[in-house]
């Protein structure tokens, strides 16, 4: 599913005060009003996963990953000691570990659809790691 958005003429000069574009929820984005399925919670891992073994600076190659083996190996350490916590609500799903360390922001509805048919995500594509910049 795909959505196009057209902007204002004016945002560039008048940008709305913050980005609204996973929190609003009056736009049109289907509901899912009940729990995690097992293979959303097992999608909300692997992401939880590639986001770790992106910030650890071992580079990804493919087949075994070793970057990714020692980031489950560092989720897991966090999910013995009682730190990983799944939340959110009909919209959003949240991985966080510790109060306020969100690693995984997704929209429930991409959730739902990439959790039955994980062949559709590619990683490496659609994989948005935060950069540090130099200098902070």
């Amino acid at each position: 599913m795909s959505r196009v958005v057209f902007v204002p003429d004016d945002y560039w000069s008048n940008p709305p005060e913050r980005n609204t574009t996973m929190t609003n929820h009056d736009d049109n984005r289907a509901p899912i009003n009940r729990g995690l399925t097992d293979d959303e919670r097992n999608l909300m891992t692997t992401l939880a996963i590639r986001v770790i073994a992106d910030q650890s600076g071992i580079p990804h190659t493919s087949g075994t990953c070793r970057a990714c083996s020692v980031a489950a190996t560092v989720l897991d350490g966090f999910t013995n000691d009682g730190e990983v916590h799944v939340y959110g609500d009909a919209y959003d799903c949240y991985l966080a570990v510790g109060p306020n360390r969100e690693l995984v922001h997704t929209a429930r509805d991409w959730l739902a659809f990439h959790a039955e048919h994980p062949e559709a995500i590619d990683y490496d594509k659609h994989r948005h790691p935060i950069t540090k910049e130099a200098g902070e």
